[in-house]
């Protein structure tokens, strides 16, 4: 998103409901899933805390959802988890929010991002769907640690990299931690290089 488009989008909204008023919310947040497939350090669902329901959302309950955001012209929709691509029916949650208009952002971990298909790609591309992955360093030890589990990082460096030749935009999301506090700087570089243009702290 390029600047100037990113303060139509989020900054002048949010200057105009602080002087007016707002009647309706801008964007709804979803956490579709409590299953993940990592045991981030610092996250309740990767270390077994707290209990969790065994009654999940399903696609006929995101549908109403998105039925209702469409009648309140709310347009903006953040799919979340535990881990978004663990839920089975993700892409037709996509697929039936472009019907409506509604444009969804996944924040996902990217271990799974190698398993999209190219209708996948397609589909992600054409409802304008952001990407954001939370992954805390690009240095396969620091991230093993942090997130648990072994994994290999050229992988989620590929993937980024297919997602960016399909005009997928991609934001990484950094947790500092004691673990990679000291190489930031070196991260930011990496993550430029997979052509990565947004990382959030």
């Amino acid at each position: 998103m390029r600047p100037a488009e990113k303060i139509w989008s989020n900054y002048i909204p949010e200057l105009f409901a602080l002087t007016v008023g707002r009647n309706r919310p801008e964007a709804v947040t979803v956490n579709i899933t409590d299953q993940c497939n990592q045991k981030c350090i610092y996250c309740e669902i990767g270390r077994g805390i707290g209990t969790y329901s065994n009654e999940r959302l399903t696609l006929i309950d995101l549908k109403w959802l998105i039925d209702e955001m469409s009648y309140m012209k709310i347009r903006r929709l953040a799919l979340c988890g535990g881990e978004p691509f663990l839920f089975q029916d993700l892409m037709k949650v996509v697929e039936y929010a472009a019907s409506k208009n509604i444009t969804c952002s996944i924040t996902t971990n990217g271990f799974s991002l190698g398993s999209l298909s190219s209708r996948d790609m397609e589909l992600l591309r054409v409802s304008k769907t952001r990407i954001n992955i939370s992954v805390d360093s690009l240095d396969e030890k620091i991230y093993s640690t942090t997130r648990g589990v072994p994994f290999k990082v050229q992988n989620l460096i590929e993937s980024v990299k297919a997602l960016s030749r399909n005009h997928i935009p991609v934001t990484f999301l950094c947790v500092i931690s004691r673990f990679n506090v000291h190489r930031l700087y070196e991260y930011l570089v990496q993550s430029y290089q997979c052509g990565v243009k947004q990382v959030l702290f």
